[in-house]
């Protein structure tokens, strides 16, 4: 059998036979292989139409023991030892890449089941999803899987623990229950009801006002999450990200909202909010027509001193989200920092006025001794 996905295959003259002893390979466009049907196009009917036919037969044997007067039970026993063995065999392999018209004809099988037992029984694609956990567990701990190299274990039990801190307001959310020991922060965001979580697997009771943690992507990319909750009722850039970072940042934000926040240049450290933004060529506009939200250094940073942080979030400077959970996720890079550092035209000066935002902490207190004066 020949596999091939090229899209002008009949441009292509098709491959030589392939002789081993002197005798021809028969091509075939199918075949059987521990009892999953494969075929050149790696569509997967045949094989799913084989299960359904399989399993379908079965089903009148467990008709027929209902009849008997056998306990839902027992008849629960039957199906998972016959139907279901036959349904998730190999499951893993197929499941996931067949169409959704074959899925629904397996699954109609196990509803076929459920009416006929008269009790509630696993969806498949539960079935699915606990299966390659526990084939992905399995070759996360086999160190000689050809496969080992391609899974990076987490931490996955603190995963959902920034979301906690945010206290957000769940509109739609859901944890396999086969995952949620696994992620037991994350199931508690899932289960929160009206804006009150339920924190019932967690050791403590009520989250943190606020945490930075480090993460890293796949590729080995860092970066810094800042989350705050409600309760650490105080902005988010000037009172925890500008210190954090050790670094005066630019800040873009929705400000057409009520109580902003002005440009601050106490405590030593610089945070202004942008009032023209220039994303490339000659587009410029009003920060006032861009609800994204997100900061940059005003200089680089880093070894060779061009990588400046760019942070992006959820929070918008002003008295209000003072007390809302939210936050930004902030990323130390050269050509990403550049960017958006150029795209920051103007800003409102510390004290009232607006200036091109290359103004350093200097600089800015003078201005706003100016506007004083």
């Amino acid at each position: 059998m020949i596999v091939d996905f090229r899209k002008q295959q009949r441009e292509h003259p098709p491959p030589p036979p392939i002789h081993i002893d002197g005798t021809v390979v028969e091509k075939v466009e199918r075949f059987k292989f521990l009892g999953v049907h494969i075929t050149d196009k790696l569509k997967w009917s045949t094989h799913t139409d084989s299960v359904v036919k399989k399993a379908q037969q079965c089903l009148f044997n467990l008709r027929r023991l209902k009849k008997f007067g056998l306990s839902p039970k027992t008849l629960t026993n039957f199906y998972r030892c016959t139907i279901d063995s036959i349904l998730s065999g190999y499951i893993t392999t197929w499941y996931g890449n067949c169409s959704a018209h074959n899925r629904k004809a397996v699954q109609r099988v196990v509803r076929s089941a459920q009416h006929i037992i008269g009790g509630k029984l696993p969806a498949l694609q539960d079935t699915y999803t606990t299966q390659c956990h526990k084939k992905a567990e399995k070759i996360i701990k086999d160190n000689n899987h050809p496969s080992h190299c391609l899974f990076t274990p987490l931490s996955s039990r603190r995963q959902g623990e920034q979301l906690q801190i945010n206290q957000p307001n769940v509109y739609d959310c859901g944890v396999p229950a086969s995952l949620a020991s696994l992620v037991p922060a994350l199931a508690d965001v899932c289960n929160n009801s009206q804006g009150q979580m339920a924190y019932s697997s967690l050791p403590h009771t009520q989250p943190a006002s606020n945490r930075s943690v480090s993460l890293t992507s796949l590729g080995g990319t860092e970066f810094i999450s800042f989350a705050k909750g409600r309760s650490f009722n105080n902005e988010l850039y000037h009172s925890w990200v500008a210190p954090s970072l050790q670094s005066d940042l630019l800040v873009q934000f929705w400000i057409r909202s009520t109580g902003i926040l002005p440009s601050d240049c106490s405590l030593g450290w610089k945070v202004l909010d942008i009032q023209l933004i220039s994303p490339g060529g000659r587009i410029t506009f009003k920060a006032s027509n861009d609800h994204s939200k997100w900061a940059v250094s005003t200089t680089g940073g880093g070894v060779d001193g061009a990588a400046g942080w760019v942070c992006v979030g959820d929070i918008n400077r002003n008295e209000a989200e003072e007390k809302r959970g939210g936050g930004t996720v902030c990323l130390q890079d050269a050509t990403v920092w550049k960017a958006y550092r150029t795209a920051a035209l103007e800003c409102e000066m510390c004290g009232g006025g607006t200036s091109g935002c290359d103004v350093d902490v200097e600089d800015a207190r003078h201005y706003q001794g100016d506007m004083k004066q």
